[in-house]
């Protein structure tokens, strides 16, 4: 007995004949030990400049490596600015974040052909920035409540309405 193997799920790419015409047991078909007419050997091996064009066009960003990385580049900065809230709201700014967000700011990245994308991007990119300059500001304190101010709010006169 031959073993069978069943694919499920697919077509039939063999149209209109009903299932007990296809089955002929006519000797045709594949078996197993079976020989054959002879082997047909190994297709010709192309030239080696035909490998070496392959790998340098492999090398060569595509417009769609390069979303590819705009779009990494926009995640990263996203990221970076999450932390920085994180930190902030911790009240524990570490100064390595920022270096990191000026660092990863400093990197001219290039512009996509997508108008939209690169609006997004410059979007990321303009907050980053104003942030950086929101902490490089010099820190002053802010200005203390006078506590007198806190006395007259409390304060209300009872008056009759009569």
């Amino acid at each position: 007995m031959e073993p069978a193997m069943r694919v499920q799920g697919t077509s039939s790419t063999i149209g209109g004949a009903p299932r007990a015409a296809r089955r002929s047991n006519d000797g045709a078909g594949f078996k197993v030990g079976r020989t054959g007419a002879g082997s047909l050997g190994a297709a010709p091996i192309g030239s080696v400049g035909s490998i070496d064009a392959l790998l340098a066009l492999q090398s060569i960003d595509g417009p769609d490596e390069v979303e590819a990385q705009l779009i990494d580049r926009g995640h990263d900065l996203l990221d970076r600015l999450k932390s920085l809230q994180s930190e902030l709201l911790a009240g524990q700014l570490d100064r390595a974040t920022l270096e990191d967000l000026q660092r990863q700011l400093g990197r001219r990245a290039e512009r996509s052909s997508d108008p939209a994308l690169q609006a997004v991007l410059d979007d990321i990119e303009l907050r980053a920035a104003v942030e950086l300059a929101k902490l490089d500001q010099p820190t002053t304190a802010p200005p203390q409540p006078d506590p007198r101010a806190r006395l007259l709010h409390a304060y209300r006169p009872v008056t009759k309405e009569g």
